[in-house]
């Protein structure tokens, strides 16, 4: 195992404390916008955080997706780990995406878009962190990518679909580890949970407002479907 890839799994669950006063030993690039200005739909959203350790080149690179239901995901709220991380000498970027409705959660959230739309952005992130590896110093052949929850299935989706990828001349190898936690892998079961649990509205409410209204829209969307035996 690579032994980046062992320091992440070591350090990764013990993210809960603050590294407040830190800053100095990292180098952080806010707000930085990975498509082309025609491109954007959500200025705000379609935008990355980059933390690079300071006086260090050449080193991995983790591209890091954070939870929240595909519907509330804040790119600012991982700064903590992305600090925690470039300390150890580590970059790391913070993606966000354009979200979903999330009327369930709060009802103001009653706006948004639904998959492929989340794992397109992330393709095209990945697309602009791979172009400007150089510029800013990390290691082209020693990128991971991971997340929580939302994030994880989205990472894993992209490891394991070529298909996002591939619109960019990119295949999913370039990533060295795969960091999922907490994630939701098979979206069919997931939605039978809700149905037959104490919320059966939340698949509708949440589930099909996220990945659509059918069962075979819920299979292309589940990162099981592309594991090969």
């Amino acid at each position: 195992m690579n032994k980046y890839m062992r320091f992440l799994f070591l350090i990764l669950p013990c993210i809960s404390i603050s590294v407040q006063g830190q800053e100095n030993n990292v180098i952080e690039y806010m707000n930085l916008s990975y498509l082309n200005a025609e491109s954007l739909e959500n200025d705000s959203l379609q935008k990355l955080n980059l933390t690079l350790p300071k006086n260090q080149k050449n080193v991995p690179l983790l591209i890091w997706i954070g939870g929240g239901a595909w519907s509330y995901v804040d790119r600012s709220q991982e700064m903590s780990l992305a600090r925690k991380l470039g300390e150890a000498g580590i970059a790391v970027a913070s993606i966000g995406h354009r979200l979903s409705p999330a009327t369930w959660k709060n009802p103001n959230f009653d706006k948004g878009i639904q998959h492929p739309k989340h794992i397109e952005d992330i393709a095209s992130s990945v697309k602009w962190l791979h172009d400007h590896a150089i510029e800013y110093g990390y290691d082209l052949n020693n990128i991971f990518i991971g997340g929580y929850s939302s994030g994880a299935h989205l990472a894993s989706l992209i490891s394991l679909d070529n298909s996002y990828l591939n619109m960019y001349g990119l295949k999913p190898s370039i990533f060295k580890g795969i960091i999922s936690i907490s994630g939701t892998y098979d979206l069919v079961d997931y939605n039978n949970a809700f149905l037959n649990g104490s919320r059966p509205e939340l698949s509708d409410l949440h589930v099909k407002k996220v990945f659509g209204q059918s069962e075979n829209d819920l299979i292309g969307a589940s990162p099981i479907t592309y594991i090969k035996n």
